[in-house]
């Protein structure tokens, strides 16, 4: 491989944070001239490709943008496939979103961590977060100072896929190595330019799905993820600096290709039958998934989860059963989903009682919770602050069964039962 070169990949959608995202990626850099940086810009009037090119003050780094008028985009995982596949050699791979700040000298903190990795025994470690966040309109004020770890977050129950958030990491200043994590975020990845031997993008993905995908496959590849315990870079979560300049305001069929992304996930983890075939992604899988299970402690035919994973609790999750019967026991049965309400569906606040929110499969009611005033002060309060169009009713409950519909029904003062929302998740 190159000596010491670094492949950093981009994709940017319409994002004017994309060349302050350069700047600071380079300008923080020990030495910028290591950079390989390739960036697939999506762009519309707000970051034309010939601004980006113009503004970018290179330092010494590579840099080869690659311009697609937006709406000829086929999804962030068919921009981070192609930007993969441009991969060369060299010693270090790293994958971004276009909405980044950097720690001074980012680059040698993780090369230094990979190295200590190394020395711990671990063949193929990789870096992988969801990054502490920033907030582009009070930088660096607002930039979060402690490491993130990756955390199971639900199964979706409408499409079954394994969705993630991120908390601080515990005890990150006593740690001495990385954290070893579970999953793999699709906007920050640093290692070893070997991990581009693994076929861990799916370019028909379009959005949801990417993360599990990517995870299982790095893993059953003989690849260890682990999570930084030292803030190396920053990420931007609420894309309100964006407004309606996101791939789903943009394309009106984002639902169908998302859909389409979510049955190849299914498939890919045989929660339906096979249509397509997935020998390319796995010809380098050397584990099994049930071993993927028992380390992450996540039952995917079940859509179940282990108390450690739900506790966040660092990986490998213990086995220590006598018996494959009492490890499948183990697992919990938690159900995780929220029904986006219209905001004209509800009449306003000081005129409900209260608000029933079902879940039932086919007639059978599985799970009822009545929202009082009290409860549906916040939802409301939400919905004003973001400024969205629809109210969001969070559920949290455990069955071994899986609602297909569910029911927001509203209880009117002195009126009795109002309209009920109906919903169809599977």
């Amino acid at each position: 491989m190159e000596n010491d070169r670094i492949f950093v990949s981009i994709a940017s959608y319409r994002d004017v944070q994309l060349i302050p995202t350069l700047s600071d990626l380079i300008d923080n850099c020990s030495d910028p001239t290591r950079l390989d940086i390739h960036v697939l810009n999506q762009f519309g009037e707000e970051c034309p490709n010939f601004k980006v090119i113009q503004e970018v003050n290179a330092k010494g780094a590579n840099i080869q943008i690659k311009g697609v008028p937006y709406k000829n985009s086929k999804g962030v995982c068919w921009a981070r496939h192609l930007l993969k596949s441009l991969y060369s050699g060299q010693k270090y791979y790293m994958q971004l979103d276009s909405h980044h700040r950097f720690v001074k000298d980012w680059d040698l903190s993780c090369e230094e961590m990979l190295s200590d990795l190394k020395d711990a025994g671990y063949e193929h470690p990789f870096l992988t977060a969801y990054l502490p966040s920033f907030d582009p309109y009070d930088d660096p004020n607002k930039r979060v100072m402690e490491p993130w770890q990756l955390n199971f977050d639900r199964f979706t129950l409408t499409d079954d896929c394994v969705f993630f958030k991120p908390s601080t990491m515990v005890n990150w200043r006593k740690l001495k190595l990385p954290m070893p994590s579970r999953f793999v975020s699709g906007h920050f990845i640093f290692a070893y330019g070997d991990i581009c031997d693994v076929e861990f993008y799916h370019p028909e993905y379009f959005f949801h799905g990417e993360e599990i995908f990517m995870s299982c496959s790095l893993f059953l590849s003989a690849r260890v993820g682990f999570n930084p315990h030292k803030v190396v870079a920053w990420h931007e979560y609420t894309r309100n600096y964006r407004g309606n300049k996101k791939v789903w305001d943009d394309m009106p069929d984002w639902h169908v290709r998302d859909k389409n992304s979510h049955k190849i996930n299914q498939e890919f983890f045989r929660l339906i039958p096979r249509t397509r075939d997935f020998s390319k992604y796995e010809k380098t899988f050397v584990k099994s998934l049930r071993e993927y299970e028992i380390f992450s402690g996540i039952l995917f035919q079940s859509r179940a989860v282990q108390a450690e994973t739900l506790a966040c609790k660092p990986p490998p999750n213990l086995y220590t059963y006598k018996r494959r019967s009492d490890w499948l026991k183990s697992f919990i049965m938690i159900r995780r989903h929220c029904l986006d309400v219209y905001h004209k569906q509800l009449p306003d606040l000081e005129k409900l009682a209260y608000v029933a929110v079902i879940y039932k499969k086919g007639d059978q009611e599985l799970f009822r919770e009545d929202l009082l005033h009290k409860h549906l002060q916040p939802i409301f309060d939400e919905r004003a602050k973001t400024g969205e169009q629809f109210y969001k009713f969070w559920t949290e409950f455990k069955h071994s069964e899986l609602p297909d519909n569910a029911v927001v029904w509203p209880y009117i003062k002195d009126e009795g039962w109002g309209d009920r929302i109906d919903f169809t998740l599977r």
